[in-house]
């Protein structure tokens, strides 16, 4: 019979029966994990330190890092130099390397060079070092790089640690003009080599003791980046600081040279359009151009040489 669980030792319908078998396992299986979740490895300082000596820098002490992170245990860490690193500690998670997870990620996203979503750790931890190197040296204030290496199948990144917290630890009042002015400023530094962030929240804003704004965590980042991926960073920045300011405070207060003009009105049409339909005028042609930084500078300055970009308010105001 056709319904006789012994078919499978006599060899009827024997291929069909072990892929199919396989298939509804599997999919059961990955559906559990995607529910429910899994254990998540955990990091000790312990463990930490030893992989660090083993690595290079010399831990004199080692505490984990109050702060959210998506894929990796973060620790701060100082060295027997006196050095204040932050480590990021990137350890397989079965949810975030599951086949299906990563497959889903990159075909939502339509981003076929999603390093974080089909990459190894090890591959990942090189690209973030890379990008973050990129951006320090188009001028962008952004963390310098101590150490980026594979560890079997986890990796770590070593940063230099920024003393401050970031925006989404803060108060709104902290969200000054000039900090927001200086943010845009690094957001345009950033895009000028064509550098995308694709993960820029308050949350990787970090204000230091001076209260300049330092752009952190590229994991997620691109080079090379296209126009429609860099006017998400802008549309996502807009999208996270409406909590603590105006999408029209947040496209006016671009001074000459910050951001590209039909980018921003861009961005900012798109999240109005969320809220409600809205024809789109046409984008007009860039009024300005980027900011420039100085050998070694961090922070970029308006170049006073640009013409002034007309006031957007009355183009993007429809709230």
């Amino acid at each position: 019979s056709s319904r006789d669980p012994g078919r499978i030792y006599g060899g009827e319908h024997l291929p069909l029966d072990v892929v199919g078998g396989f298939a509804v396992g599997w999919f059961v299986g990955t559906v559990v994990h995607l529910l429910l979740g899994v254990t998540r490895p955990q990091r000790t300082p312990e463990v930490v330190a030893q992989m660090l000596g083993r690595l290079g820098p010399d831990a004199a002490s080692v505490e984990p890092a109050d702060v959210f992170a998506k894929v990796s245990h973060p620790f701060r860490v100082t060295t027997s130099e006196g050095q204040r690193l932050f480590v990021k500690v990137l350890d397989p998670d079965p949810r975030s390397t599951d086949w299906v997870l990563r497959t889903g990620k990159v075909t939502a996203s339509r981003e076929q060079r999603d390093i974080s979503a089909l990459a190894s750790l090890p591959a990942a931890a090189d690209h973030e070092a890379s990008v973050v190197m990129a951006a320090r040296s188009a001028g962008v204030r952004v963390p310098g790089v101590v150490l980026a290496r594979g560890n079997g199948a986890a990796a770590v990144v070593v940063l230099e640690e920024v003393p401050g917290r970031d925006l989404s630890e803060l108060p709104s009042e902290a969200l000054t003009d000039k900090t927001l002015h200086e943010l845009w400023e690094q957001v345009a530094l950033m895009h000028r080599p064509r550098i995308a962030h694709r993960d820029l929240v308050r949350g990787n804003v970090l204000l230091d003791v001076d209260g300049r704004p330092w752009l952190v965590d590229f994991f997620d980042a691109e080079v090379g980046a296209s126009e429609i991926t860099m006017s998400g960073d802008v549309a996502e920045l807009i999208a996270s600081l409406a909590t603590v300011t105006s999408p029209e405070r947040d496209v006016q207060d671009r001074r000459p040279g910050v951001v590209q003009r039909d980018r921003s009105l861009q961005a900012c049409h798109l999240l109005h359009a969320l809220v409600r339909p809205l024809p789109l005028p046409a984008p007009t042609a860039p009024a300005g151009s980027m900011t420039s930084s100085g050998a070694g500078g961090n922070a970029g300055a308006p170049n006073a040489a640009s013409p002034p970009l007309p006031p957007t308010r009355s183009r993007c105001a429809h709230t």
